[in-house]
């Protein structure tokens, strides 16, 4: 008696996981907005972080612009570049100037649209709100109220 449901269970699983291909063919159909929105997405992820790999391989090859990046001519030199660069007496400042710039970047890129936004809604009279909402509304008139909009919500 086991023995029969065995089979009949094995055979009931084969019918289940051999779905027709008319099936398939509808449930693609049925899916292709959903994939027609997710296709830029992953273009983009294709474009930005695969392709790029490509290009890695000019940092181990002694590489000159207009050369091919894979040919029988390529010369690899391994990690050649690396030493000459960490080496070199310029070093330590193009890390300094790398690191000031981020600080920077970071100090002004992340509060002061916070604090701009603020003073532009909060609609507090000053001085310094003042001269900011004025500048920032000066673009109104000729360029419209887009420019404005763009400045608060882009940064």
């Amino acid at each position: 008696m086991e023995a029969v449901n065995n089979v009949q269970s094995q055979k009931l699983r084969k019918e289940k996981v051999a779905a027709p291909k008319g099936r398939r063919w509808r449930k693609f159909k049925e899916n292709s907005p959903y994939l027609l929105m997710i296709f830029p997405a992953v273009l983009v992820v294709f474009l930005f972080n695969y392709l790029p790999i490509y290009g890695i391989l000019i940092a181990f090859q002694d590489f000159m612009p207009g050369d091919k990046i894979l040919s029988d001519s390529t010369i690899w030199v391994g990690f050649q570049n690396f030493e000459r660069f960490f080496t070199d007496p310029m070093f330590w400042p193009l890390m300094q100037n790398t690191f000031l710039i981020c600080i920077i970047g970071f100090i002004i890129g992340f509060p002061l649209p916070i604090i701009v936004a603020a003073l532009h809604l909060t609609g507090r009279s000053g001085r310094y709100a003042d001269a900011v909402l004025r500048t920032l509304r000066s673009g109104q008139q000729h360029r419209g109220e887009y420019r404005r909009r763009a400045v608060l919500i882009l940064p």
